[in-house]
């Protein structure tokens, strides 16, 4: 993937150097950008905590860039993994503020459901359904999902499906095991990690654009979604 954007630095431009990270997935990625330029990965088994500064160290080093000169970090904020949110969203935050960067958050599940665009754009075989739904496991038997009129939540199987409503031509897009693939009434997957590479590009794509409409976030008041209550927990609570 490549940027048209320009060479210039101003904080502003979404051509500027760029810090990208998504720490939703079970294991957390990472990329810098910069022009027609991009490297990064993935970090598995949940080693974010120990290996991210070195790994970003050494990108910077590939890129022939300086940690000063990163005026932009685009960061997944979830849902997805407690842990990895909180390491990735954790270092973002702390950048930010010590280079003076901006900051924009992007939706993780609306990032992978980007990740599927840009892999049909790459010319890889991606099944043909009428809807995608970006799906994620959430742990006690709950999944996170968004897209294809399926409201951006936390479901049990059974709420899940209810959602779906009628005709089920659906596409899961997932990143790994989805433990309760069985209960779901989603009849073909497509598992980014066969295609993406390991690159947020999802997340840089989707954080490019926001940076050309100047849709930054405060840091100071920057939460994962994981700090959000889903709308069972609002109803359980009274509130909706």
């Amino acid at each position: 993937m490549t940027s048209t954007s320009s060479s210039s630095t101003d904080p502003s431009s979404p051509g500027a150097p760029a810090l990208v990270l998504e720490g939703a997935r079970r294991d957390a990625q990472w990329a810098l950008a910069h022009e027609d330029r991009i490297v990064g990965g993935r970090i598995k088994d949940r080693g974010a905590a120990e290996r991210l500064a070195t790994e970003v160290e050494g990108g910077l080093r590939e890129l022939g860039l300086a940690a000063p000169q990163i005026a932009q970090v685009i960061v997944g904020i979830g849902p997805g993994s407690y842990a990895g949110l909180r390491i990735v969203l954790a270092f973002a935050k702390g950048i930010t503020h010590a280079l003076g960067a901006k900051i924009v958050a992007v939706p993780s599940l609306q990032a992978m459901l980007r990740d599927v665009d840009l892999a049909i754009a790459r010319g890889e075989a991606v099944p043909a359904h009428a809807r995608r739904i970006a799906m994620m496991n959430a742990f006690g038997g709950q999944l996170f999902a968004a897209g294809g009129g399926v409201k951006d939540d936390a479901y049990t199987p059974a709420s899940f499906n209810a959602a779906l409503g009628e005709g089920h031509d659906v596409l899961g897009v997932i990143d790994g095991e989805l433990p309760m693939r069985g209960e779901l009434a989603v009849p073909a997957y497509f598992d980014l990690r066969t295609v993406e590479r390991d690159l947020p590009f999802g997340v840089l794509a989707i954080g490019r654009e926001m940076i050309a409409r100047g849709d930054f976030a405060d840091v100071t008041t920057l939460l994962p979604r994981y700090g959000q209550a889903s709308s069972a927990e609002l109803k359980a609570n009274g509130i909706a």
